[in-house]
């Protein structure tokens, strides 16, 4: 008797629903298929047909497959953002308790999450990789509009706390030496094998903190480079910039 009312007092384990089985399915499809086929080329039905679900399933849970591909981002690229987020909040405390702010520090807060998530397991690291990298490589309005919205907050802490670390770079060379950084850091995590090819490695047990390691100290090392010796001044690139929108708008 007492053995019975110790199971009774058990909380039971639901199986998920079918409709939720059904949903989490989709996803998965939608994911795989945009990971091959970019967004244009992902299409309802090929999805529909993946997770052997109708094609009522878009309308009845999303609307769009704008809404759809939506949650497909944010469920696996949302725990970038926040772990971004983490480490840059934790940046800013130390600089307001007036400890000093590293290239290195900034970089690492950026890329490390997106390389491995603590506590992720190498099957989950590898497809939130891919994902990362076709999203920020697809040239399909919805999916820039997207990703931005996810990305905005941590993006602007990163480009503002390196910013702060390469004081003395002029404007431009800053926005070139940052789009190498997101470039480079995009194709190592996303395309890794791609070079094998060229040069012989074995990727078949990737330490992923090491690599991100091996990412950073580079980037570091371009980051600090000596600015250009020509090229002109911001003072200079922003009247240069001023005249020709004055003389645009005056032939117009």
């Amino acid at each position: 008797m007492a053995r019975m009312r110790a199971a009774s007092l058990r909380p039971k384990i639901q199986a998920p629903a079918a409709s939720e089985i059904t949903h989490t399915r989709f996803l998965v499809s939608a994911e795989r298929l945009f990971c091959v086929n970019g967004y244009e080329g992902t299409k309802i039905r090929a999805i529909a047909t993946l997770s052997n679900a109708n094609l009522g399933m878009l309308s009845h849970y999303w609307g769009s497959k704008r809404a759809l591909f939506r949650e497909v981002f944010d469920r696996r690229l949302r725990p970038i953002h926040e772990e971004r987020m983490r480490r840059f909040h934790a940046l800013e405390k130390n600089l307001k308790a007036g400890k000093p702010l590293s290239i290195i520090e900034v970089l690492r807060a950026q890329i490390e999450p997106s390389f491995i998530l603590p506590g992720q397991s190498p099957v989950e690291a590898n497809a939130r990789r891919l994902l990362l990298g076709r999203a920020l490589t697809d040239p399909s309005e919805e999916v820039v509009t997207v990703m931005g919205e996810i990305f905005a907050e941590s993006g602007s802490a990163f480009f503002s706390l390196l910013r702060r670390v390469a004081p003395d770079i002029n404007h431009s060379e800053f926005y070139w030496r940052a789009s190498c950084v997101v470039g480079a850091f995009t194709f190592a995590e996303s395309y890794t094998d791609r070079l094998t090819r060229f040069i012989d490695e074995d990727l078949s047990d990737i330490d992923w903190i090491e690599a991100s390691n091996y990412v950073v100290r580079f980037l570091a090392a371009g980051m600090r480079a000596p600015a250009a010796s020509n090229v002109v001044s911001d003072r200079r690139r922003r009247l240069d910039l001023a005249k020709r929108k004055k003389a645009k708008a005056r032939a117009a």
